[in-house]
């Protein structure tokens, strides 16, 4: 029996449990994947129960040999605790990484992002910049420390995934020591800063925008699991410097501005954290997150089959250049990336074929 039969089973046990009527003919359809192991299915037909009740259901598989689900579990329930509207889980089987849990529907925020104009566009970032204050206030306590070995880990996948196995680039001495002074740098920036609870992926795929009061909608947050104890700026480059979707300049810096004043309002930890500071920390963060997401997506295409993700590393790039052209001290780095890594990434887009995977990976 498959995994995907074995869930049907199993999300069909759960329904009846809670009242609702299956058939001989229960199935359910793909909702979604995402960039790790777990997938996501709905039920192919509507369900009916008496009395009504919620009928808005998701059933995640996620393989207990490749996927832990118990931190999905417990950050669940801490989140929940303090406001942040998360999925409920409604039931759950770790031994076989299944969940039930609800359905927030299929309404992205990246999707009203891309045909909102500009006041629309400040409104809906208002909205998630408020459910993130609401994040970053959870007691963190409990969770993993963004400590130094993890930031520098992250940034590795710059240099194994993306410029030497997607480019199959060799960095000569120099550069890699460039590259290790870069990176120690933003390490230094990244423990310098307030920790508070990262939810460490938080952008406009990862929200979803659900009715709440008629008329009014709320915002879902979702693939949370991987939360950490870290720097108070990390949520607010993933939000504001998004892979998938680039801010008009004046907007960015007017919402992290905002962002700003807020958190000086609500931490006060941040209350000598004047608006310069603020900024440059914002800035380094950021550059640690893209070295990360271009390591990643170019993993997620080599090793995962996930081929997609290539066409995001642009927008990668272009936010590493232009974050590091504003520190003197990152030049050299700027120049780099600017002569050797983009020229060499454009070679490779006008190269693959069919098959990304053809590329350099060994």
């Amino acid at each position: 029996m498959d995994r995907e039969h074995q869930l049907t089973v199993w999300a069909a046990d759960q329904l009846q449990s809670a009242g609702y009527v299956t058939g001989d003919d229960f199935s359910l359809i793909p909702a979604s994947n995402d960039a790790s192991f777990r997938r996501y299915f709905r039920c192919a037909e509507p369900l009916s129960r008496v009395p009504m009740g919620d009928r808005n259901f998701v059933f995640m598989d996620a393989p207990p040999e490749f996927e832990d689900s118990a931190p999905f579990v417990a950050i669940d329930g801490m989140l929940l605790a303090a406001g942040v509207r998360v999925p409920k889980i409604h039931a759950v089987d770790l031994a076989r990484g299944f969940m039930m849990l609800t359905d927030f529907g299929g309404d992205l925020l990246l999707d009203a992002l891309r045909v909102a104009q500009r006041d629309e566009r400040l409104s809906l970032y208002a909205m998630a910049m408020r459910s993130l204050t609401a994040v970053q206030t959870t007691p963190s306590a409990a969770l993993p420390a963004y400590d130094a070995m993890k930031l520098r880990e992250e940034m590795g996948l710059f240099r194994s995934w993306f410029i030497e196995r997607l480019l199959g680039y060799a960095m000569s001495i120099e550069e890699t020591m460039m590259l290790e002074r870069v990176c120690e740098t933003l390490v230094e920036s990244a423990l310098e800063q307030p920790a508070v609870f990262v939810h460490r992926d938080y952008h406009a795929r990862n929200l979803m925008l659900v009715p709440a009061e008629p008329g009014d909608l709320s915002l879902g947050v979702l693939d949370f699991q991987d939360a950490v104890s870290g720097p108070v700026t990390y949520d607010l480059v993933s939000l504001l410097r998004d892979c998938y979707f680039r801010l008009p300049d004046d907007e960015l810096d007017q919402l992290v501005s905002d962002a700003h004043q807020a958190l000086v309002s609500a931490n006060s930890e941040l209350s000598d954290a004047s608006l310069p500071l603020f900024l440059q920390w914002f800035d380094l963060m950021g550059l640690q997150r893209h070295l990360k997401c271009a390591g990643i997506f170019s993993r997620l295409c080599l090793r995962d089959g996930k081929s997609g993700y290539i066409a995001d590393i642009p927008l990668v790039l272009r936010y590493l250049v232009d974050a590091s052209a504003s520190v003197d001290a990152f030049s050299a780095f700027n120049s780099w990336l600017r002569s050797e890594i983009i020229p060499t990434f454009d070679a490779y887009l006008a190269n693959v074929d069919d098959d990304p995977s053809n590329g350099s990976s060994p």
